[in-house]
C-alpha cells in the first residue's frame, strides 16, 4: 500500500471511531475531531503518554462552537468513545492555535482519540487544573508560558532577578531570562532524596556569545554552555555524571534557534538525546546527592539573554522511544498527529433538508466546490418562521459523515427564495449534503462571513448584490458616480450600471500578475454600440454587429471573429475565460466556445474592472455573479459553476424538510 492510501485508510479509521465515539460519553456534543497517531513506529507501547493536541487550523473549526464559557465544554475520549482522557490547557487562543495536553492511555502506531466541544452549561472537569494529565513518574512540569508547576506537586518557579518573562517559545509561550549573574529561574522546593533514575528534558534558545554557565554546579537543566566546547549537561557531580563539552558530545548546540534535548540517568547510565535521537551515553559509579532546588536558568557568569521552554523532569529513565515520541509531539506535530475532519453532530437541530446532485456525470472530483442552495416555500415543507436563532444564525450544512461545511448566504429574503453558497468538499455524481436548522440560543459561525466557503483558489468573488469581495482577500469593487445599484439578476441580486463615460466598476488593489486565471461573470446588455474595459476587465468591448472582445488587455483576448457574436443582448448571458500558461478558452453557459495558443503573459494587473466603458456610449447594462481565481479551472468546474446558477435544480435535487431525528435512526427521503 503506498504512502496516499495508508493516510486514506488511517482518516477513514479515524472517522468510523469517531462517529462510534459520538454513541458513547459525548454523544450529546456537537462538535467531534478524531485525532489519529500515525508516525509512531516503535513497538514499545507508550502508557498515559501526554501528546500535544494543536486546535485551530481543522477543516470545519471554529472558536465559536463552544458554548461553554471559552473552553469549559472541550472534552476527550479514547477511541471507543467510552473512556474519558484527562487534558491540560497549555494556552487557549481564540485568535489562532491553542495548545492542550492529552495523557493517552496507550500510545501505538495507528491510535486514535476523539475530541469533543459544543455542549451548553457544563464546567471544566477538575483534571484540567490539578495535574492529573501528568500523573505517570513527572516530578514536575514547567510549560514556562509563567512559573507554574502543572503537576499535582506545584513545584513552581521563583524567578530572580531582572527576568523578563513570556515570550513566544517552542511550544506556545516561553520564558525569556536576561542572563547575568543575579537572574535565575530556580525550584526551591523538589526536596528529591538522591535519585538513582531521572530524566529531565527541556528547549532553549541561547545566542552565540563567551562562555554562559547554568544552574552553579547544582542540579539543573545544562550546566555551562560556549562558543568554543559546545554545552556541558548532567548534574552537580561533576565530570561523574555529566557530559563535557565537545569530547562527550560534539558543539551540540544550535545557537540563536530552538534545540531540544532530553537527559536520562538510570543507576550509572547516562543518555544524552537532541531532537529525540541519542547524541552520546556512558556509564560511571557514582551515588547522586539530594536535589534541594533545581536550576530551570540561571546564570553564573557572562550576561545576555536567552529563552527557555518546555522543561519536564521525571522521576524515571524514560526510554528512547518515549524520548523521541515526546520530541516529535511538539516539534513536528502534524507529523507525528493526524486531524480529521471537524465532525459537526446535529442531532438536536429540529429540522433538516437533503440536497443531491444527480446530474453531474463527469469522473473529475471537484475538489471544495462552491454550489449554490436555494431556500424558500419552493421546497416542500420549508419555512422561515423554522429558524429559531436571530433570522438565520441556526443554519449548518454537513456532508454524509457529518463534517460540517462552510457556507455563505448570498441572500436572505424572508419572503422568498434565499441564496446560499456551501462548499462541498467533493462533488462526484450522487454526491448529498444535509441542511439543518431549528436551534435556539445558537450563534452564526464566524466562517459565514471570513472568506472560507471561497478558500480554494479564489482571488475575489462579487456576488454584486453590493460591491463587496466574498473572499478573505476583500477586493471591494469602488462603484463609479453614476453607479445605479443592485437590481433582480442571474443568481440573487446582481448590479445595475448606468453605461456611461463617467461611470464605472473597479477593484483599485488587485495587484496581481498570475500565470494562470479563471474570471467568470454574467452580464445583461442592449443592442447597442458600447465598450467595457479598457484595461483588464470581464471583457473589453462589444457592438451589435461586430459581438464581443473578451480576455485582458490587446494580447490577451478573443477578438469578435473567432468568438462568434455570442452576446444574446437583452437577456443574462454567462461567460468563463481561463487562461493557463498562454494557452485561453472561452466558455458560454457552461460549455467551450473557442480555445487558442501563444497568448502573451498578462501584465501585472493593477486594477480589475468589473464594468467600465471605454466609449461614450450611454445605456443602462446589469453584470452578476463575477468570480476571479488563481488557477485555470477545468472544463468540469466550469460547467458545474454554470449549472449551480443557471439550472439549480436540474443539478441538483432537493428533498422535503422533515423533522430531524436522533443520531443512529437512518431516514431517506425521496
Amino acid at each position: 500500500m503506498n504512502t496516499r492510501n495508508m493516510t486514506m485508510g488511517v482518516l477513514v479509521c479515524m472517522a468510523l471511531l469517531a462517529a462510534k465515539g459520538n454513541a458513547g460519553l459525548f454523544s450529546g456534543w456537537q462538535h467531534s475531531l478524531p485525532i489519529g497517531f500515525q508516525n509512531c513506529p516503535a513497538s514499545e507501547p507508550l502508557v498515559n503518554f501526554p501528546a500535544l493536541v494543536i486546535l485551530g487550523t481543522q477543516a470545519g473549526f471554529d472558536y465559536s462552537q463552544f458554548q461553554s464559557g471559552s473552553n469549559n465544554d472541550l472534552r476527550f475520549t479514547d477511541a471507543s468513545g467510552t473512556q474519558e482522557l484527562n487534558y491540560e490547557i497549555e494556552q487557549w487562543n481564540p485568535s489562532g492555535n491553542s495548545t492542550v495536553w492529552v495523557q493517552v492511555p496507550v500510545l501505538t502506531n495507528g491510535t486514535s482519540i476523539t475530541a469533543y466541544w459544543g455542549k451548553s452549561g457544563v464546567s471544566a472537569p477538575a483534571y484540567t487544573t490539578n495535574g492529573a494529565t501528568w500523573s505517570l513518574d513527572y516530578k514536575a512540569v514547567w510549560h514556562l508560558c509563567g512559573t507554574n508547576d502543572s503537576t499535582a506537586s506545584r513545584r513552581d518557579i521563583a524567578p530572580g532577578g531582572s527576568s523578563a518573562g513570556p515570550v513566544p517559545g517552542a511550544v506556545a509561550n516561553g520564558y525569556a531570562f536576561n542572563y547575568n549573574n543575579l537572574d535565575g529561574g530556580i525550584c526551591n522546593t523538589l526536596g528529591w532524596s538522591s535519585p538513582t533514575k531521572f530524566t529531565v528534558s527541556w528547549w532553549m534558545n541561547v545566542p552565540y556569545g563567551p562562555t554562559w554557565s547554568i544552574g552553579d554546579n547544582q542540579w539543573a537543566t545544562w550546566l555551562a554552555h560556549s562558543s568554543g566546547y559546545g554545552l556541558v549537561v548532567g548534574t552537580m557531580n561533576g565530570a561523574d555524571a555529566r557530559f563535557v563539552g565537545v569530547p562527550d558530545t560534539g558543539n551540540v548546540i544550535d545557537y540563536g534557534q530552538w534545540t531540544h534535548f532530553t537527559y536520562t540517568f538510570d543507576n550509572g547510565a547516562m543518555a544524552l538525546f537532541k531532537s529525540g535521537n541519542l547524541v552520546c551515553s556512558k556509564t560511571v559509579a557514582v551515588t547522586l546527592a539530594s536535589w534541594s532546588l533545581f536550576n530551570i536558568w540561571r546564570a553564573s557568569s557572562g550576561a545576555g539573554a536567552g529563552t527557555m521552554d518546555e522543561v519536564q523532569l521525571s522521576s524515571v529513565a524514560r526510554s528512547s522511544n518515549w524520548v523521541w515520541a515526546s520530541y516529535m509531539t511538539m516539534a513536528s506535530n502534524t507529523a507525528f498527529t493526524t486531524y480529521g475532519k471537524t465532525t459537526g453532530v446535529f442531532s438536536t437541530w429540529q429540522y433538516r433538508l437533503s440536497v443531491v446532485f444527480t446530474n453531474y456525470p463527469a469522473a473529475e472530483p471537484l475538489t471544495y466546490f462552491p454550489v449554490l442552495v436555494k431556500l424558500g416555500p419552493q421546497i416542500d415543507k420549508f419555512d422561515y418562521s423554522q429558524f429559531w436563532s436571530g433570522s438565520n444564525a441556526d443554519l449548518r450544512f454537513a456532508d454524509n459523515a457529518q463534517h460540517e461545511l462552510n457556507y455563505e448566504i448570498e441572500q436572505w429574503a424572508t419572503n422568498g427564495t434565499s441564496c446560499v453558497w456551501v462548499q462541498v468538499p467533493a462533488l462526484t455524481n450522487g454526491t448529498s449534503i444535509t441542511a439543518y436548522w431549528g436551534k435556539s440560543g445558537v450563534s452564526a459561525p464566524s466562517y459565514t462571513t471570513n472568506g472560507a466557503t471561497w478558500s480554494q483558489d479564489y482571488e475575489a468573488v462579487w456576488h454584486l448584490c453590493g460591491t463587496n469581495d466574498s473572499t478573505s482577500h476583500r477586493l471591494d469593487v469602488a462603484p463609479g458616480a453614476a453607479g445605479a445599484g443592485p437590481a433582480p439578476a442571474a443568481a440573487a441580486n446582481g448590479y445595475a450600471f448606468s453605461y456611461n463615460a463617467a461611470n464605472g466598476g473597479v477593484c483599485g488593489n488587485l495587484n496581481w500578475q498570475p500565470t494562470e486565471f479563471t474570471v467568470s461573470w454574467w452580464m445583461n446588455l442592449p443592442s447597442s454600440l458600447g465598450g467595457i474595459g479598457d484595461n483588464w476587465g470581464t471583457f473589453l468591448g462589444h457592438s451589435s454587429g461586430l459581438g464581443l472582445y473578451i480576455g485582458t488587455d490587446i494580447g490577451t483576448r478573443f477578438t469578435p471573429t473567432e468568438t462568434g457574436n455570442v452576446v444574446d443582448y437583452n437577456q443574462w448571458n454567462s461567460f468563463a475565460f481561463t487562461f493557463d500558461n498562454g494557452t485561453a478558452t472561452l466558455f458560454k453557459s457552461g460549455r467551450q466556445v473557442c480555445t487558442k495558443t501563444g497568448m502573451t503573459l498578462p501584465a501585472a494587473w493593477n486594477v480589475y474592472q468589473i464594468w467600465m466603458p471605454a466609449g461614450p456610449a450611454a445605456y443602462t447594462g446589469y453584470m452578476d455573479e463575477v468570480e476571479l481565481s488563481s488557477v485555470g479551472r477545468s472544463s468540469n468546474w466550469v460547467w458545474a459553476s454554470y449549472m449551480t446558477m443557471a439550472s439549480n435544480t436540474v443539478f441538483q435535487g432537493y428533498g422535503r424538510v422533515v423533522q430531524n431525528k436522533p443520531r443512529g435512526t437512518s431516514l431517506m427521503v425521496r
